[in-house]
């Protein structure tokens, strides 16, 4: 297990269409926060604490200005943004434990 220390994981897998998601919504939850959660345990398994999340700026809705500060509140309004959302807020939770996050989309980088 301890080989897995300084190795890092980069997760960009995701249905990704925003009118699809509002038909089936259920995939993609299962899909995109349900994959994310596998994989977070997974990592947690093999001690590796390192991940590379890429993000979409979905996460903010309709954004006020563009481009979107950081600083940006997060009000998804599609299930697909909304299941990047909820992966996010896991990933943060995971930031004040063990785990190192960057998190890379077009708009926003995020580090804990």
């Amino acid at each position: 297990m301890s080989k897995f220390i300084d190795q890092s994981i980069t997760l960009s897998q995701a249905y990704k269409a925003v009118g699809e998601s509002t038909e089936i919504p259920l995939t993609y939850y299962a899909n995109n926060v349900g994959a994310t959660v596998s994989l977070l345990q997974i990592m947690a398994d093999y001690g590796c604490n390192r991940i590379v999340y890429s993000s979409s700026a979905t996460v903010y809705g309709t954004p006020p200005i563009i481009p979107i500060p950081e600083t940006t509140r997060l009000q998804a309004d599609s299930p697909y943004g909304k299941t990047k959302v909820m992966a996010e807020t896991i990933i943060d939770d995971l930031c004040h434990g063990r785990f190192i996050l960057s998190s890379l989309e077009s708009s926003h980088l995020y580090r804990c």
